[in-house]
């Protein structure tokens, strides 16, 4: 036992304790699923610009991809040190606590309606409608809108099948996840849209905790998003909404 004892106070003199060692919690990016962006850890637009981020920052982290709230409310306690993408109006905790990167997409808010309805290309054209959005999705100056009767499902599809069943009079969407999920369904030919025309655009980002370690990944990926950005590789237009992700 003695010599036990000698063992174990040569080990702790020999390695200190490092209270500001990282943690795995430190160390681990979260994302979660979005159809046609990311589909799992190797597969979709946004993973595979994160891989070229990564790469470029010189960063080794834990990826984790999971369902969007528990993403969030891992965020929210603590267990990531960030998570993609991700909007202001989502952010689970105080705007205080978190910090962002530099945007790497643009979320053009696109309203949907049924082939040969009436056309929407404002935001008042809205009022009075019974619309559709999904839970845990930002929708911009929409949701501000209290004449507008907004109904939330738990998926693009949900919705989609909601609007060409005539349930509701339009949908809210995006060009890609939205617009993915409507050629997944066969749908192309009984729904109109105009993504030249979004009735709001919103920016989306990296979220990092505001911390020392936060702040210290953060600015290593804003250098690689402004070189991304440099070579035309992310190329955002903040007036239209267009956004374009070029990557073999």
């Amino acid at each position: 036992m003695k010599s036990f004892f000698v063992f174990y106070v040569f080990l702790m003199l020999s390695f200190p304790f490092n209270s500001q060692a990282s943690t795995k919690a430190d160390n681990t990016i979260g994302s979660y699923y979005i159809p046609g962006l990311i589909i799992n850890k190797k597969e979709g637009l946004f993973v595979k610009l994160h891989h070229e981020v990564i790469l470029r920052s010189q960063l080794s982290l834990d990826f984790i991809i999971e369902p969007t709230r528990r993403i969030q409310h891992s965020f929210k306690r603590n267990k990531l040190i960030g998570y993609f993408p991700e909007l202001w109006q989502s952010i689970p905790k105080d705007k205080s606590e978190v910090i962002v990167s530099d945007s790497i997409w643009l979320k053009s808010i696109i309203v949907f309606t049924r082939e040969g309805s009436q056309s929407i290309s404002q935001l008042s054209d809205l009022e009075g409608l019974t619309v559709g959005a999904v839970r845990g999705y930002s929708y911009g100056q929409v949701e501000e809108n209290k004449n507008i009767n907004i109904q939330y499902v738990n998926s693009d599809i949900q919705n989609i099948k909601k609007l060409v069943s005539g349930r509701v009079d339009a949908i809210l969407g995006d060009s890609a996840s939205t617009v993915s999920a409507i050629e997944t369904l066969g749908y192309s030919k009984n729904i109109f849209y105009n993504l030249q025309q979004p009735i709001d655009v919103l920016e989306a980002f990296y979220v990092f905790q505001n911390t020392h370690k936060g702040h210290e990944i953060r600015d290593k990926i804003n250098l690689a998003i402004q070189s991304l950005k440099q070579e035309g590789i992310i190329k955002l237009d903040v007036n239209t909404g267009k956004s374009q992700i070029i990557l073999p």
